[in-house]
């Protein structure tokens, strides 16, 4: 039976396999040892794929090599550096253990190992520890690169918000954009709903930020939601899990923007609720509860007798925000008692117009208001 020389091939980013020079400079290697060995070869090409955080569920055709090498077919393998396999610390030394106990002899462009001579051993524990620590010093330089480039006002990619466009690698205001933002602010912080906002922007022939011809309500909300046209937006900086706020140029004023919030708030409160109402409680929208300050609601039964003001976040609640921790489960407001629909409305019904009818109470209660 004829030896076969296993070459394995791998690039860290898609890029570098497009341009396919990396990868064709791996292959050549990995057959000029073959041909210096007389061996035949196979190549597993694995084309671009990370290994800086690598647990081998992203490198099918490694797993598909290791399965054969457990299996005994696989005795020479070759590649180009040992991080070509894995710059993880655990996965790399599980591979090392792997090509252990089934005597794979291990060709680099540097040499040979056989890693049960001792000393080939150390040299490739030696070498996975520098590829390791190696990587993780990149993975942290481009962290901080990319912090110090979106504190510069630098946009890390994508494509831009609605009403800006990028140049020199920064947010920059799109003027045809940014007058159907101010449009879309105006109308709404003046009473029109989104969805007449919509069919005034899919009239005009106005184009969504992917080119789109009709725009849907939901990236109307989105625009109406973003803090970039006020002059901010937050980049989460994943590993320390912080949120680092970056100034671009704003569109929009700050009182506009939180008129147009306090109203999408007010609409996402009542929703759900007053369209799904098919009956009516006089002080529904006029009532808080004053444990959780939900909005009180009222029930009725199947035969269409009001019974009861309740407050309804002993139902719906599923979980609430903490001052003491993040999130808890199954904590609900503590109002356990109701009132009657019929007494409270008549007795708020009958002080009222008393009150109408003692207008000195009235004026000395408006003068107390003042």
């Amino acid at each position: 039976m004829e030896d076969f020389l296993h070459i394995y091939t791998r690039v860290s980013t898609n890029a570098q396999e497009e341009n396919g020079t990396s990868l064709e400079t791996q292959k050549e290697l990995g057959i000029k040892k073959a041909n210096e060995l007389g061996f035949q070869y196979q190549l597993w090409n694995e084309g671009g794929a990370s290994s800086a955080s690598d647990d081998l569920k992203n490198r099918p055709v490694l797993i598909r090599l290791l399965s054969e090498i457990d299996s005994g077919n696989v005795h020479s393998l070759f590649v180009y550096h040992h991080d070509r396999l894995s710059r993880n610390e655990i996965t790399a030394a599980t591979i090392r253990l792997e090509l252990q106990s089934k005597n794979v002899t291990l060709f680099t462009s540097n040499g040979s190992y056989d890693l049960n001579n001792p000393q080939d051993k150390l040299v490739k524990s030696l070498m996975d520890g520098i590829s390791q620590f190696d990587n993780s010093v990149r993975a942290e330089r481009s962290r901080l690169g990319k912090i110090n480039k979106v504190k510069a006002g630098g946009w890390m990619g994508g494509p831009p918000p609605f009403g800006y466009k990028i140049e020199n690698k920064k947010l920059v205001i799109d003027y045809y954009e940014a007058q159907y933002v101010r449009f879309i602010f105006f109308e709404f912080s003046n009473g029109q709903t989104i969805n007449n906002i919509r069919l005034r922007l899919n009239s005009n022939n106005v184009l969504t930020r992917r080119g789109n011809a009709f725009w849907s309500t939901g990236s109307i909300l989105k625009i109406l939601r973003n803090t970039h046209h006020i002059g901010y937006y937050h980049y989460y900086d994943k590993k320390f899990e912080t949120q680092i706020k970056c100034v671009c140029p704003p569109i929009v004023t700050e009182n506009r923007w939180f008129e147009c919030q306090k109203r999408i708030d007010t609409q996402k409160k009542k929703k759900g609720q007053i369209n799904k109402t098919t009956h009516f409680y006089l002080l529904r929208n006029h009532m808080n509860c004053g444990h959780c300050n939900q909005n009180i609601t009222g029930r009725t039964n199947t035969n269409g007798d009001s019974l009861f003001y309740y407050c309804p976040s002993n139902e719906r609640q599923w979980k609430i925000n903490d001052d003491n921790n993040k999130w808890v489960r199954h904590r609900y407001c503590e109002l356990k008692k109701s009132i009657s629909i019929n007494a409270t409305d008549e007795f708020v019904t009958n002080h009222i117009f008393n009150l109408l009818r003692d207008k000195s109470k009235l004026y000395e209660m408006m003068n107390n208001h003042v």
